[in-house]
């Protein structure tokens, strides 16, 4: 899996210092717009920015400018669905703009956002079918971790804190969050195209989503009555 990361998850996971959920997740390749870089991060997230260059200084995260793209021939590309993309969102999700303008030109990246209001782009590609770019949230980046046995439950639940933690406006609990985990790749899908990423995720990895799932919301709960997590 790859990703285009959006600024928010990039200052929520760096200020607990929990960035290497995405590395774990996402082994074939990070990468992150320049605008992002030099615009977004350096506007909300400067206490980030040292551990951030770190990042890419070791290659863990690769910084896309134009001379990147055009290097490989596709700016053209990326410049198209930029446009398209800035039609579909206010002008304050510019951010988000360029991290799925950027997941759209690598094809099949996954856009890693926090940005989860009903007009945002979690929501909105969630929506979309048609769509090659699955976006995902850091708690959900917490349970696919889960799932693939990278994290155990308890590990997964204290970093979802963890994270909350030094995010306060991160108020939702990990049960909530989990539920709509549920709701989105096997309940009731917002496509049906998330129904079917995730239960052919699951059969590459010899995943039994359900009964794993459960083991989980048994650890909530067992934390929960031992007074450790909230929710």
């Amino acid at each position: 899996m790859k990703a285009s990361l959006d600024t928010n998850v990039i200052i929520h996971l760096y200020r607990a210092n929990k960035q290497e959920a995405i590395f774990s997740l996402f082994t074939e390749g990070v990468f992150v717009d320049v605008f992002i870089y030099k615009v977004e991060l350096k506007r909300h997230g400067t206490d980030v920015i040292d551990q951030f260059n770190d990042d890419i200084n070791n290659g863990k995260i690769t910084l896309v400018t134009d001379e990147w793209l055009k290097e490989r021939g596709i700016y053209s590309l990326y410049k198209d669905y930029f446009d398209e993309e800035r039609q579909l969102y206010f002008s304050s999700d510019l951010g988000e703009v360029h991290a799925i303008a950027l997941a759209r030109t690598l094809g099949a990246v996954d856009l890693v956002t926090d940005d989860t209001k009903v007009s945002g782009p979690h929501r909105f590609l969630m929506e979309l079918p048609e769509s090659d770019t699955m976006p995902f949230a850091y708690y959900e980046i917490l349970i696919l971790l889960f799932l693939l046995g990278i994290y155990t439950a308890e590990n997964a639940i204290d970093t979802f804190y963890e994270i909350r933690k030094y995010s306060p406006e991160l108020s939702f609990e990990f049960n909530d969050k989990l539920r709509f985990f549920v709701k989105r790749f096997m309940g009731d899908p917002y496509s049906e195209r998330e129904r079917t990423w995730f239960y052919a995720f699951c059969k590459a990895h010899g995943i039994l989503p359900k009964t794993k799932l459960r083991k989980l919301t048994c650890k909530l709960k067992e934390l929960k009555e031992c007074g450790v997590a909230k929710g």
